[in-house]
Formats: structure tokens, sequence, C-alpha cells
């Protein structure tokens, strides 16, 4: 990382590559990332095994452990169940949505968790790719109305979180 980053803030331009699976899930790289970002170097990620570690990575919001919840329930006591599981949970989370129901998925997130991190990533890899970063409500904000495209959306994780039940 020390000898990387003043050369990326030249403007060299670099490839990380990694033969441990993602660079930055679980990867040494993932220093890397993070302190690019932290310098305003900006990130492109390559197609990785799926939108969930490429969502994960171009948002910035990695962390020791994540969670994939697949899609997020349509009824809105359910998303609020999830919403509050997702205040407690110390990783960050990652879920698929549909451009018609992103809407209303961020805004009934947003009530639960306002000021948690989130990004939602659309059309990752593609032409028209599009990361908006930062707390759930403003996230919320940016799409009161339906984008086109994949939509992934990322929620870090808590930043103080509640101790979790381990069944014992």
């Amino acid at each position: 990382t020390s000898e990387v980053l003043p050369r990326l803030l030249a403007g060299e331009r670099f490839a990380l590559v990694s033969d441990a699976g993602m660079p930055g899930i679980n990867d040494p790289g993932r220093r890397l990332i993070s302190a690019a970002r932290e310098a305003g170097v900006p990130v492109t990620v390559l197609p990785g095994p799926s939108a969930v570690e490429t969502a994960l990575v171009a948002a910035g919001l990695t962390s020791e452990r994540y969670q994939f919840v697949g899609y997020f329930p349509r009824g809105e006591q359910a998303l609020l169940e999830v919403g509050r599981q997702l205040a407690r949970w110390p990783w960050s989370a990652v879920a698929f949505e549909s451009p018609q129901r992103l809407p209303r998925t961020l805004s009934v997130l947003a009530r639960v968790i306002p000021d948690r991190a989130a990004a939602v990533c659309r059309e990752l890899t593609k032409r028209f790719e599009e990361v908006v970063r930062g707390p759930a409500a403003e996230v919320a904000a940016r799409f009161a109305e339906a984008p086109k495209g994949e939509i992934t959306i990322v929620i870090g994780g808590a930043v103080t979180a509640a101790p979790i039940d381990s069944g014992s």
C-alpha cells in the first residue's frame, strides 16, 4: 500500500489481481482499495464471481464478514423486521432489488436505519455503472424515483452493534 498509493495519486493505473478469490473480500487487497478510496482515487471493479462481491467492493463497505439476504421482502412489516435485524447486525449485508421496488425499499429501510452507511450499485460492470453511497436516508432520497437497470444494495455494518444472541 505505501509503495503503490503515491503512484496511484500520480496518475498511474494498476490492476489488483488475487489468487485467493475476489480482491477486497477477505483479502489483503482490501487495505489498498480502502487507502485508494480515502485518497480520492477512483476504483473500478471488474466482474467478479457475482454481483454480491462486486457490489461490496464497489460500495467500499467490505468487512470481515457479510450476509447476502437475497431479495428484500415485499411486505412493509417484513421489510421493517429485516431493517430491525440489520440495525443490530455488525457486518455488511447485500441484497438484490428490482428497480421498481427500490424507492419503497429504501424508504422503509431509511426509517429504521437512517444513518447507516448504504450504497445502491446499479448496472455494475456495464456502460452506465453507478454507485451511490451515503447514509441510508440520503440514498433513499436520491432514489425517490425508480431507476433503470440491475440493482444491488449494500448496507454497512452497525458501528456499535448490540450483542447478537448466539442461542446459548
